[in-house]
């Protein structure tokens, strides 16, 4: 599967109802950080980008992507919701 993170960013952003520059802003609001927790989720497992280059798409650290990958496993595992919405775009993206 050879995913771009630009595709990651628009399944993402439509599974949520959320929009790109907001994921790309500084606000850390709940809604956006588990947004942003999914994009670095299927980032960080479905392509070859380094996790610098998966922040900065989003203007984080690497260190960010790495936790917010980290972080939605664990949500992913106490959240029927959050596990919901992984399944969703993961069926997007498989659709891509």
């Amino acid at each position: 599967m050879d995913l771009q993170l630009n595709q990651i960013l628009e399944a993402v952003t439509e599974c949520t109802g959320t929009n790109a520059d907001d994921l790309k802003s500084s606000n850390r609001c709940r809604r956006l950080s588990e947004s942003r927790f999914l994009f670095f989720f299927f980032s960080v497992y479905l392509t070859n980008k380094s996790c610098r280059e998966i922040g900065s798409f989003v203007n984080r650290k690497h260190n960010t992507a790495i936790h917010g990958a980290n972080k939605a496993v664990e949500l992913k595992k106490h959240y029927k919701d959050f596990h919901s919405k992984i399944k969703t775009i993961n069926d997007k993206l498989t659709l891509t």
